[in-house]
């Protein structure tokens, strides 16, 4: 499966700067279902695609009624290390999206690996909530396992913290004794 044989009834091609209005919307959507908040801006989505290729390195899923079904790209680290982020709306979830948007990472991930440095191991990597139980059990059947886990953490602050000590660490020495840090 490539860019050009997405499920019947959506096409694909790579996302365009024009999009971002149209994946922030997407992002904000799966955030909301996943019970998170939505507040990722276009302006956000542009920071994030700056320096990428999206003509090679992003997808974009448009349903029959030409609204944004999906969309994936990848953060390529010198071929070695794939992270593919991909979104799907809730209300087309079921229709093989899923598996289109793995596959295509997977195809761009094969049709590059001769560029990874030699006997380096190619990693790809998927990120989903551990909640979203339909992805989990789409990348299971494909042949991905979970390997590791990872907590968002935030605090919403009412002021702004205060200004950080510019004093930095003292290491003291004692001969024949481990190094131990402590701030001033």
């Amino acid at each position: 499966m490539d860019i050009a044989h997405p499920p019947r009834g959506y096409t694909a091609r790579p996302a365009a700067p024009e999009d971002a209005a149209a994946v922030a919307d997407l992002i904000n959507t799966c955030q909301l279902a996943d019970g998170d908040q939505a507040d990722l801006s276009p302006e956000d989505v542009l920071s994030d695609w700056e320096g990428s290729n999206l003509e090679e390195e992003s997808v974009v899923v448009i349903g029959q009624d030409g609204t944004l079904a999906a969309s994936a790209d990848i953060v390529n680290r010198r071929y070695v290390q794939l992270s593919m982020y991909g979104y799907m709306r809730p209300e087309h979830k079921g229709r093989g999206l899923g598996a289109f948007l793995v596959n295509w990472g997977e195809v761009w991930a094969q049709d590059r690996m001769h560029l990874a440095p030699e006997n380096a191991r190619v990693l790809v990597q998927h990120y989903l909530r551990e909640s979203n139980n339909s992805a989990r059990r789409m990348l299971e059947s494909l042949g991905y396992l979970p390997v590791r886990w990872y907590y968002w953490m935030g605090i919403e602050m009412s002021e702004p913290p205060p200004a950080r000590r510019r004093s930095g660490a003292h290491l003291p020495h004692r001969p024949g004794r481990a190094r131990r840090v402590r701030r001033r």
